[in-house]
C-alpha cells in the first residue's frame, strides 16, 4: 500500500508557502515506546502519525528516507522508513512483542544518538561523555559539509533526565540540527516549553488529541515561520 497522495500534496503546500520548496535536510523521527504510550499504540493512531509525518522526509531528504529511532530511558535504533515500507511498520518494529519494560522517558539518548548519527560524531567515553563533553568539538568544514537535519521527538509524558537533555540539546546548537518536540496528551511539559524558548534550535508543537488535529493544522504546526527562517539560513 502507498502512502496517501493527498498526504504528500499537503505537506508541499505548506513547503510552499513557507517558500521552502527545493531545501534538502535529513530528517529523523524518535518515537517514545514508554508504557504509557501503550494506548496510542495498541488504537492505531501511532501509525497514522507515522504516514503523516512521512511526508516531511519524502519532500526535505534526498533518498525520501526517514530515519527513525524509539526510545523510553535508552534509545532504539530502527530501520528507515520509505514509502516502500511504512505500511505495517509501526506493527513489525515498534509494537509486537517490542515494547518497552524500563517505564521510564529520557530525551537525551534520543537526541545524542541522531545527533552522532548524522554529524559522524564519534565522542570519547560513551553516552555520558558525550553529554558532558566527551570528544572534540566540530569544525567548520564538518559543519559546512553537512545539510541541515530535523528531529522530530515525539512524547507524551516528561523525562526524567532534564540535565542531560538539556546538554544534549546545547551541544546540537554546533551543528545544523532542529529539533521539534511533539508532545501528545494533557502533560504540563514545561521542561519542553523551557527548552524551545532558551534555545533557538527547539521547537515545541503539542497536540493534545491526535485524533482532532487535521492534516493542514499538524503541518502549519510542524513547519513554523522558526522553523523556516532556520532551515533557509542553514542551507546557505
Amino acid at each position: 500500500m502507498s502512502i496517501n497522495y493527498n498526504l504528500k500534496k499537503k505537506f508541499e503546500f505548506q513547503l510552499k508557502k513557507k517558500e521552502l520548496l527545493g531545501i534538502r535536510a535529513r530528517v529523523g523521527f524518535a518515537e517514545d515506546v514508554s508504557p504509557s504510550m501503550d494506548r496510542l499504540y495498541a488504537s492505531g493512531l501511532m501509525d497514522q502519525l507515522n504516514e503523516r509525518i512521512l511526508p516531511v522526509a519524502i519532500k526535505f531528504d534526498d533518498n525520501a528516507e526517514m530515519d527513525v529511532t524509539s526510545f523510553d530511558t535508552k534509545v532504539f535504533e530502527l530501520p528507515g522508513m520509505t514509502e516502500g515500507n511504512f505500511d505495517g511498520y509501526v506493527r513489525q518494529h515498534l509494537t509486537n512483542g517490542k515494547r518497552s519494560v524500563m517505564g521510564g522517558t529520557c530525551y537525551g539518548p534520543p537526541i545524542m544518538h541522531f545527533r552522532d548519527l548524522w554529524f559522524n560524531e564519534k565522542p570519547k567515553g560513551g553516552f555520558l561523555g558525550r553529554i558532558f563533553g566527551g570528544g572534540s568539538a566540530p569544525t567548520e568544514a564538518t559543519r559546512e559539509k553537512q545539510d541541515p537535519a530535523i528531529l522530530i521527538l515525539q512524547t507524551d509524558g516528561d523525562n526524567q533526565d532534564r540535565h542531560a537533555a538539556e546538554q544534549a540539546v546545547q551541544s546540537c546548537m554546533s551543528y545544523n540540527m532542529y529539533i521539534t518536540f511533539m508532545t501528545v496528551g494533557r502533560e504540563d511539559f514545561s521542561f519542553v516549553k523551557y527548552l524551545a524558548d532558551k534555545y533557538p534550535n527547539v521547537g515545541f508543537l503539542h497536540i493534545p488529541d491526535l485524533r482532532a488535529i487535521s492534516d493542514e493544522e499538524l503541518y502549519e504546526a510542524l513547519i513554523t515561520d522558526e522553523l523556516a527562517t532556520w532551515l533557509k539560513n542553514a542551507a546557505v
